[in-house]
Parts: structure tokens; C-alpha cells; sequence
């Protein structure tokens, strides 16, 4: 920002002698105008827009519902209130929810890798790595309910499988439901450092996850059996796709 030191007028246009200044206003902050240079801009507005309409028609389903959701990770009394009330997985909120929610962290994972992993964003057109970022976290998804299908019927503990995909359902959608402003914000500041602030939500989510899916039932959800999910579930994933980043 500079601060106007003199001007004179001089055919209708006023030229400016100024002296630049070591302090930042508000103003600075902000963009000149919104990114439509870069490349992918239309094809992530039109994805932000059809996530909006997801989260639009899951509100308009039944608000009451969904704010239920949303609190279920961390109060009982609401989950057990909403288990109570209704089969969640029968209903359309369910459908609504899963897609709005592999489609915000499809998004998120494509703008990491548009701009922190670049050898690989320059090898893949923009609308095929989308794709292919949406289709990951889809796959991821359903191999994860399918383990969870697999563990719970080797360790015979069928009648807590629906309390563990609950579990995995509610964090899911309130992470997506946190992170879809966010990046939202981030993009058309164009300053993606802003997803940093994404971080601790996503921490204290995590954590409750794991203590809700750890404490589910301790009759019959021994330390072993938990330890085992969360390893296949949660940790083998994510290191498999660390080691391929690095290979590539």
C-alpha cells in the first residue's frame, strides 16, 4: 500500500508521487481479483457449486436431521436420540451426505496437489486429476466399510458394525462440512495457507473418532480388535499413498 504524498491533475488523470510504507492495511490482504487466470478455476467453481447444492438439498431434507449429525461425534445423548428416531442409512440424507462429503475432500486433496505437488500436477490434465482425486476418497470410502464388514465378522461383533460405520459417517461429514467454507475462502483469496486453519478441527474430530470408536462397546471391542482396525483402516492407507508420492 502507498500512502499519496502529492498529486497534481493533469488531463483527467491524476499521477501519484509516493514513498512506500514498511505497515499492511486491511486491504492488502486481499486479492486484486478473483484467480479466473488460472487454468482450472471454471471447473472448480462448477465443482464448488454442485457441493453447495449437496449441502443445500441435505439442510432442506431435514435441518433437524442434519444438525444432529453434525453434533453426534461428540454428544451421546443427540447420537443415541438420532439411532433411537431413525435408521440413518435407509433415509436420503445418507446418499446426500456421503457424496457432498467424498466430493469436498476430493476437491481439497486436487488443490494440495495443484499446488504443493507440482511434478505430478503438470503430468495430469486439471479435470482428469480431479477425477481422479474424487474417485480416490470414493474407493477409500467403501474399502474402509468394507474392513470394517470383514473385521467385525471375523471377531464376531456384527452387532456393532452399523455403530462403527455411524462413527466414520459422522466424522466424515463434519470434517466436510468444516472444510468446504475453507477452501472455498482459500481458493478465490488465492492464499491456501488458509486450510491451515482446517488443522485443528481435524485433530480434535480425529481424536473423538478414534475415543468413540475405542470406547464403542468394551464388552465385546477389545483393545486388540481396535488396534488391528485402526491400523488397516486408518494408518496403512495413508502411508501406502506417502510411499507412492515419494516414488513418483
Amino acid at each position: 500500500m502507498y500512502f499519496c504524498a502529492n498529486h497534481s491533475m493533469m488531463e483527467g488523470v491524476i499521477i501519484i508521487n509516493s514513498e512506500p510504507t514498511s505497515y499492511m492495511l486491511l486491504t492488502d490482504m486481499l486479492p486484486v481479483k478473483i484467480p479466473a487466470q488460472v487454468p482450472y478455476w471454471d471447473m472448480v467453481t462448477f465443482a464448488f457449486g454442485i457441493a453447495l447444492v449437496l449441502i443445500s438439498s441435505l439442510v432442506a431434507l431435514n435441518r433437524r436431521k442434519f444438525s444432529m449429525i453434525m453434533r453426534a461425534l461428540y454428544t451421546p445423548r443427540v447420537r443415541s436420540q438420532l439411532m433411537r428416531e431413525t435408521k440413518i442409512f435407509d433415509e436420503l440424507i445418507y446418499p446426500f451426505s456421503v457424496t457432498f462429503n467424498c466430493l469436498v475432500q476430493g476437491i481439497f486433496i486436487f488443490l494440495l496437489i495443484e499446488n504443493l505437488i507440482t511434478n505430478i500436477a503438470e503430468q495430469i490434465p486439471p479435470a482428469l486429476l480431479l477425477l481422479i482425486a474424487i474417485g480416490a476418497v470414493v474407493i477409500d470410502y467403501f474399502i474402509k466399510m468394507l474392513n470394517i464388514h470383514i473385521l467385525t465378522f471375523l471377531f464376531e461383533n456384527e452387532e456393532d458394525r452399523n455403530n462403527f460405520y455411524l462413527n466414520k459417517f459422522f466424522y466424515n461429514t463434519l470434517n466436510a462440512t468444516l472444510l468446504f467454507p475453507i477452501i472455498v475462502l482459500g481458493f478465490y483469496i488465492e492464499n491456501l495457507n488458509i486450510l491451515w486453519a482446517y488443522l485443528p478441527f481435524f485433530i480434535a474430530n480425529y481424536t473423538m473418532m478414534v475415543y468413540r470408536t475405542l470406547t464403542l462397546n468394551s464388552s465385546r471391542t477389545k483393545f486388540f480388535q481396535f488396534f488391528l482396525y485402526f491400523c488397516t483402516l486408518e494408518i496403512l492407507p495413508y502411508l501406502i499413498i506417502v510411499k507412492l508420492l515419494i516414488m513418483i
